[in-house]
């Protein structure tokens, strides 16, 4: 089903039909991307305890820039997932309006809200409208990326999070405690992220 918050259509446009199936597949998707955030979790874990195995170097490198990989992976994911908790409140805020049409109507309140897309609803109830669009500055830096001299860019052996990593599995490796070294290595790129925020 289409996202059915357009400009078009008002809030009296939308059945409770309408925002019941949208709240399901909503849910489904949901599941959908969390259960791929926890394979990409196992996945950088995996990951982790075979590059603490792992007796060489290169190897370790190699593994640590998979476990990079699939971290950014995870970010995606996390990033659609937070999509998908804003549209669910929002199709339950819009549910909520539909239930209080009465209560609306005493009030005053629905004849305002009824001129109202339901992308302009949308926005005033959850103070901002869900947007997945690519931004000027994402473009900028997706270009600046490309147009990079790669004589001026680092190779990831010398990416100090992949060297971070390559060093936690070499301490897991020798102390064995992979479990702690790989909660230290998830802490360290959290950190990274909020940092980055």
């Amino acid at each position: 089903m289409k996202w059915p918050f357009t400009r078009k259509r008002t809030v009296t446009d939308l059945t409770s039909a309408e925002l019941d199936a949208e709240r399901i597949r909503l849910e489904e998707e949901e599941r959908r991307v969390l259960a791929r955030l926890q394979k990409t979790e196992d996945e950088k874990k995996r990951l982790f305890q075979q590059g603490a195995t792992e007796k060489s170097q290169r190897q370790r490198i190699v593994v640590a820039r998979k476990i990079k990989e699939i971290d950014e992976q995870g970010k995606e994911l996390d990033g659609r997932a937070n999509i998908i908790s804003k549209q669910l409140r929002v199709v339950n805020r819009l549910s909520s309006v539909q239930r209080n049409k009465k209560k609306l109507q005493e009030s005053g309140v629905w004849s305002v809200i009824s001129r109202l897309s339901a992308e302009e609803l949308d926005g005033l109830l959850t103070g901002a409208v869900v947007d997945e669009t690519v931004t000027r500055d994402k473009i900028q830096a997706l270009i600046d990326v490309i147009e990079a001299d790669p004589r001026a860019t680092r190779t990831l052996d010398e990416d100090e999070d992949v060297l971070a990593l390559v060093e936690k599995m070499e301490q897991a490796s020798e102390s064995g405690a992979i479990e702690e070294k790989f909660s230290e290595v998830s802490e360290m790129l959290d950190r990274k992220d909020r940092d980055a925020e």
